[in-house]
């Protein structure tokens, strides 16, 4: 498969500044991947951004412009944020190569979007709730946060790396070395598609936890959970938490029978409690 076709969207949320769109589009295509999109930028894709892809300016042409992170995610089965802030109320970070060792392969086959922050103050919480993932680079003690088109970089590579197979990999007669840059290119580009085309099954398993996380928060908002921001920080929670599980139709029919269940025990101890002599008169 070609580059074109890898399922991994790196999406710039709000970026401010044309130099770092420009270096994150070469970042992008050294390391295989082309689907980027931007969401509100706030510079022309013109002069220094361009002048800074030199040599991925096919990625920075097609780049994807909307006006929403909700219109960036479009068509992603799994989102990750990346972030070096923490916080109470924010969700907790795992390391990047650990999600992409261990967490990443149990999503596979899927459509990864990796949302990268504006330079001045990353994603929000706000921002975050709409992934299932936060993710962060690991830095040294002098300083914590990395220039966006770096941040990119880094990901690209964790990416690739995965993504490409080991040397003993390789197949009898393959050239290891002294292969022409475009062979190279062709190569690197067929390996670095790790994650399929989504497939039917991964569909309808989308489908069965959609429909269990609307069941989720309607049953939250039906006991009175404290307010809205509270509910939606609880379902960032738990869509982070059984997005890597993989119940069947039936498991998603049980929570949902339970959740009907203590509504309708709730309804009946309410109305005991309203009518305290109408359970002895009947």
């Amino acid at each position: 498969m070609g580059v074109n076709d890898a399922d991994v969207i790196i999406v710039l949320h709000r970026p401010a500044r044309a130099a770092n769109i420009g270096a994150a589009a070469r970042a992008m295509k050294v390391m295989g991947f082309s689907r980027l999109v931007l969401v509100s930028p706030t510079v022309s894709l013109d002069g220094e951004a361009a002048a800074v892809a030199h040599g991925a300016g096919d990625v920075l042409a097609q780049a994807r412009v909307v006006d929403s992170l909700d219109d960036a995610l479009q068509g992603a089965t799994l989102v990750v944020g990346t972030t070096a802030r923490h916080g109470k109320d924010r969700m907790t970070p795992i390391k990047l190569r650990r999600f992409v060792t261990d967490v990443l392969p149990t999503y596979s086959p899927a459509v990864l979007a990796v949302v990268f922050g504006c330079e001045e103050a990353g994603l929000s919480n706000e921002d975050l709730e709409r992934c299932q993932f936060a993710i962060e680079i690991p830095t040294g003690p002098l300083f914590h946060s990395l220039n966006l088109a770096q941040a990119v970089m880094v990901v690209c590579y964790e990416l690739f790396h995965r993504a490409r197979p080991s040397a003993s990999a390789l197949p009898a007669g393959a050239p290891e070395s002294g292969a022409s840059e475009e062979t190279a290119a062709s190569s690197d580009a067929a390996e670095v598609r790790f994650l399929t085309e989504t497939s039917p099954s991964t569909q309808a398993r989308r489908q069965r936890m959609e429909s269990l996380y609307r069941g989720l928060e309607q049953f939250l908002v039906d006991v009175g959970y404290p307010d809205r921001s509270s509910v939606t920080r609880a379902m960032a929670d738990a869509r982070r938490v059984l997005d890597a599980t993989w119940l069947t139709q039936r498991d998603v029919n049980t929570v949902l029978g339970l959740f009907r269940h203590i509504r309708y025990l709730l309804r009946q101890a309410s109305r005991g409690a309203r009518e305290p002599g109408d359970s002895a008169e009947r």
